[in-house]
């Protein structure tokens, strides 16, 4: 159920790309990315690594201390999301100026921004506690509900009514607020959440556990979104060239579809068998793994040989320049898999500062990557920059994490005897 509710919404909004780009500019496309961009980016500030540290804490703490835990994030993110929307409402014109060459005619669209990522912020924290509880419904009807109101309403307002970002923005925006009501009244209801915030005697200490998470969070969030942002501000198309790209994206990151579907099963599992401390639990991890990174591989060389079919027949004619992103795009998130891995070994033995150490230098490289590369290659570089980002990222966290557990990668080749 968890496989399926992570690739339903996916799913829905990869199969609208066809309608989206007809009926949308590059330069609409290019606005809503980098809208996307700055709220995945303040998202991390938002939640200040508590859903980590929730998902981590959640079968180690006592259920009257887990429903603490998950009252201190809301009002962690409910406070941070209110600072953050007083910064958008006295930089709004520099943003407007700078990261959209003033394409937003109305700049209290911007200030939406905020809400969106506490919304996303809630949804995080709430699909932790549906999945730890093993809540597969909760988890599905939420997640497709938030996905098809988005995509409802955004057709509605752009075919009918003629809206052009405005009105993916708007079916953004409702639909993040939906999930963060639905997502409230099931926390209240369930006694799942509790404001008591005299349970945290020592609150520099929450926040202390949670600074390497957050660094990861952003830098992870930075190499997956900085690439629009250095489009946007360094190409002479600006928000076009930003759009033409995030198409290529969403193609070629359908992979990451496959990724997030399979992650809901993968490490819940690895940490389950991790605690086992077995050779024999080993082995399966590792047979896991290689299903994995397989089942992504066939999928990443699928998209890579099927993209002129699907700009041809799909994608409208105005994004076409996208197609030599596709292959580069699709193959980086590969490398997310031993990422996962990797993260996942770090986390059960503790050290969470590995993985965020490691995601800090990658996102040091994305960054001097996208300056050099889109310089001197165009938009391509971007796409280069990911590739070579995301494969410095999975195969360091990955080796650094066999100096923690050993895996027996070769077990095949050992005789039984």
């Amino acid at each position: 159920m968890y496989l399926f509710a992570g690739l339903i919404p996916s799913i829905l909004g990869f199969a609208l790309v066809p309608i989206y780009t007809r009926f949308l500019t590059p330069s609409d496309y290019g606005v809503i990315a980098i809208i996307s961009v700055i709220v995945f980016t303040i998202r991390p500030f938002v939640l200040m690594g508590t859903s980590r540290m929730l998902e981590v804490e959640y079968f180690k703490l006592e259920k009257e201390n887990v429903s603490k835990l998950v009252g201190f994030s809301i009002l962690n993110s409910l406070v941070i999301s209110i600072i953050l929307f007083c910064l958008f409402v006295v930089a709004r014109n520099w943003v407007n100026e700078v990261l959209f060459h003033n394409e937003i005619n109305n700049i209290n669209w911007l200030l939406f921004i905020p809400l969106v990522a506490f919304g996303f912020a809630i949804n995080s924290i709430g699909s932790i506690l549906f999945r730890n509880s093993q809540n597969s419904k909760a988890y599905f009807l939420v997640s497709f509900g938030k996905s098809f109101l988005e995509h409802a309403l955004g057709l509605l307002l752009i075919v009918t009514l003629f809206f052009a970002w405005q009105g993916k923005m708007l079916g953004i925006v409702v639909s993040s607020v939906f999930s963060l009501i639905v997502i409230i009244i099931y926390l209240i209801r369930t006694n799942k959440v509790s404001f008591s915030i005299s349970f945290f005697k020592d609150k520099l200490s929450i926040y202390k556990s949670v600074i390497p998470l957050l660094v990861m969070d952003i830098s992870i969030l930075g190499i997956e979104s900085s690439d629009r942002l250095f489009i946007s501000i360094m190409s002479e198309e600006g928000t076009s060239a930003a759009g033409v790209y995030s198409i290529a994206y969403l193609i070629g990151g359908a992979v990451v579809y496959i990724i997030n579907a399979f992650t809901n099963v993968f490490s819940p599992e690895v940490f389950e068998l991790l605690a086992l401390k077995t050779e024999k639990a080993k082995q399966i991890i590792v047979k896991r793994f290689y299903s994995f990174f397989l089942a992504t591989l066939g999928i990443a060389t699928l998209i890579s040989l099927s993209k002129s079919v699907i700009f041809d027949y799909f994608i409208g004619p105005d994004f076409y320049a996208g197609i030599e992103l596709v292959s580069l795009i699709a193959f980086s998130f590969v490398f997310q898999v031993m990422f996962l891995l990797g993260y996942n070994i770090c986390m059960y033995r503790g050290k969470s500062k590995l993985p965020s150490r490691i995601s800090v230098l990658a996102f040091i490289l994305n960054a001097v990557l996208n300056y050099v590369l889109i310089k001197t290659m165009g938009v391509k570089g971007a796409a280069v920059s990911t590739l070579i980002t995301y494969a410095f990222m999975g195969l360091a966290t990955l080796f650094i994490s066999q100096l923690l557990i050993k895996l027996p990668w070769f077990y095949f080749l050992k005789s039984d005897n």
